[in-house]
């Protein structure tokens, strides 16, 4: 955050407490004030004490500022949840769909298999991916208050209604049953990891347009591996003000650290 104040009289203490109250109330993580008339002596000591940078107009224009406001880190921010217990009802009671063990016994070997059924009879899609679509249509209330520390808390979310398309399974009665409601619980969780990152003078890339590479990280999400390239076009020695920056993503073979071709 910059403040830049053009006053006949230098900035005093109330002025720099009003500064940090605003940097922490739209949680900037850093604060500049640059006056041409310059700084009292209080409030000097009030913005060292604050951290906040204090320059006067000569020594802002002088300064070079990409050593203060620059990229240090990407922070990547998961969203994960894992222990998943489903259950399967019909659609006008509240009757539990037991199902076949056959299914269940398929299911514990693996919990990809697929085992619903489409209306043709043939197999759809798995319990997972049931379960993981019930949960991607809640996702912000299942997601609602937690903290990105990695604290897992356990919470439910319940389907009724027509799912599309229409799904069914083979239940222990050795019938095919649509499924009307579907109740997924797991342990839910919010995951930030922070990657360096690698800044580097600009440089021209293999493309017919004027785009450099700005800086560069190797992050995971998912467990895939990616690069991420920040890209300005039109950059020289600087990158112009008003600059839409490209963020690229290219994925890494999973058998290795090599970027994929495919990429």
């Amino acid at each position: 955050m910059v403040e830049v104040r053009d006053h006949a009289r230098p900035v005093n203490v109330s002025y720099i407490e009003e500064i940090n109250s605003k940097k922490q109330s739209v949680g900037a993580n850093a604060a500049f004030i640059v006056s041409r008339s310059g700084f009292t002596k209080t409030a000097l000591e009030k913005a060292k004490h604050l951290g906040i940078q204090t320059l006067t107009y000569e020594e802002a224009l002088k300064s070079d500022w990409s050593d203060w406001i620059k990229c240090e880190y990407f922070g990547v921010i998961e969203m994960k949840y894992e222990n998943i217990f489903i259950k399967l009802g019909n659609a006008n009671s509240n009757k539990i769909l037991n199902v076949a063990p056959d299914i269940l016994s398929q299911v514990q070997t693996n919990s990809k298999s697929k085992v619903v059924l489409g209306t043709d009879g043939k197999l759809l899609t798995s319990f997972f991916d049931l379960a993981h679509n019930i949960i991607n249509s809640s996702i912000e209330k299942l997601y609602e208050g937690l903290q990105d520390n990695g604290e897992r808390v356990r919470r439910a979310v319940l389907f009724e209604g027509t799912l599309e398309p229409e799904l069914f399974v083979l239940g222990e009665d050795g019938l095919n049953h649509k499924i009307g409601k579907v109740l997924v619980e797991a342990d839910f969780y919010i995951e930030e990891r922070q990657y360096p990152i690698s800044l580097s003078r600009f440089r021209n890339t293999e493309s017919d347009e004027s785009i450099v590479e700005v800086a560069t990280s190797n992050i995971e999400i998912g467990g895939k591996k990616f690069r991420i390239d920040i890209l300005a076009p039109m950059a020289g020695d600087y990158i112009p003000a008003g600059s839409t920056v490209q963020l690229r993503t290219t994925p890494f073979n999973n058998s290795s650290n090599e970027i994929s071709k495919d990429g």
